[in-house]
């Protein structure tokens, strides 16, 4: 049984109680005190009923729950409630199971980023679940997909710590044309996306936000100079107009309709392409979606990934960047 953040509060509440050897608690002196906690949470929470407060007493006593040694005395204003064992608290308890396939997950989640500065303690965790878990099978069950051999992985942990530390930095870059770059970027935000990890930052030398992949970055160094503050762009709100990484200060979102094949129909449904995607037309060969995006290389791809199931009806300016993609696709297979 998964447990929720206001049942969280409860026990917690309830453990302060039951641990407090220089008070006396009575059934109806639990029930406010979790009460008192939820509305000061939440003005306008209606508090738990006598049987929630059974229920966490009893989910707390249980090996479900903490184990808790919760016992019912006779007290000088009727039945009373706390812990047999004055030095028990559920704070200083192992995980229960659930506790620790939530950990479990959030540690396979994190692995991911081994190579992260400050991360190093997440062997430790890991044998410390295995320690705490009552699971012999320890086999992977969880998958993310993650290129541990992709060429500048081994960057994050320092570009990371500069954008931290806010370090003005030299990148020596080496595009797809193999003409050597060289940056001068304060560095803001790490991107993922299809499997890469790109850097955003202030080009110095063109006054302009730029992303740089981090396995096309030969070399990175700290250098004196200003760092430029990032006053201009909330990366939370950067990439909603777009699919993928790439975009222009100068883009503006542009009113995209596709026509979906119906047997691809119930993939780009369930997996839609943006945010964006509304249906604006139904027939039983088709599909026909609208999008409210920035043009970009990433969106091209994925149409073109498709195949013949999507083809684009307007604008005309995608439209015709694709025709010309898959002419030249034509050409080399010929």
């Amino acid at each position: 049984m998964s447990i929720t953040k206001n049942q969280l509060k409860r026990y917690f509440a309830l453990d302060n109680c039951f641990s407090n050897t220089g008070r006396e608690y009575t059934f109806k002196d639990l029930l406010n005190v979790c009460n008192n906690i939820l509305v000061s949470a939440d003005p306008k929470s209606s508090g738990i009923s006598v049987r929630t407060l059974r229920s966490d007493i009893s989910f707390m006593k249980s090996e479900e729950g903490y184990s808790a040694p919760i016992a019912c005395y006779k007290g000088i204003r009727g039945d009373c409630y706390k812990y047999d064992d004055s030095k028990y608290s559920i704070r200083n308890r192992i995980l229960n199971e659930d506790e620790i396939q939530s950990l479990s997950l959030i540690v396979a989640k994190l692995s991911q980023f081994e190579g992260l500065a400050n991360l190093e303690c997440l062997d430790i965790f890991k044998e410390k679940i295995k320690d705490y878990s009552c699971l012999t099978d320890s086999k992977t069950i969880l998958g993310f997909e993650e290129n541990i051999y992709l060429k500048g992985r081994s960057l994050i942990s320092e570009l990371y710590d500069s954008i931290s530390y806010k370090k003005l930095l030299n990148v020596d870059y080496l595009p797809y044309n193999n003409i050597a770059i060289k940056f001068s970027i304060s560095p803001y935000y790490l991107k993922q996306y299809n499997n890469r990890w790109f850097l955003f930052g202030y080009d110095s030398n063109t006054n302009k936000i730029t992303n740089l992949a981090l396995d096309r970055i030969e070399n990175i160094k700290e250098i004196k100079g200003k760092y430029i503050e990032n006053n201009a762009v909330d990366f939370d709100e950067y990439f909603e107009d777009i699919i993928g990484v790439t975009r222009k200060t100068d883009d503006k979102v542009e009113t995209v309709i596709l026509k979906i094949n119906i047997k691809l129909w119930p993939y780009i449904f369930t997996k839609p392409l943006h945010g964006s995607q509304k249906v604006i037309e139904k027939t039983n060969e088709y599909i026909k979606i609208k999008l409210e995006l920035i043009l970009n290389y990433e969106l091209e791809s994925i149409i073109l990934s498709h195949c013949e199931k999507i083809e684009v009806v307007e604008p005309l300016i995608l439209k015709n960047k694709i025709i010309s993609r898959i002419k030249e696709i034509s050409r080399i297979y010929k």
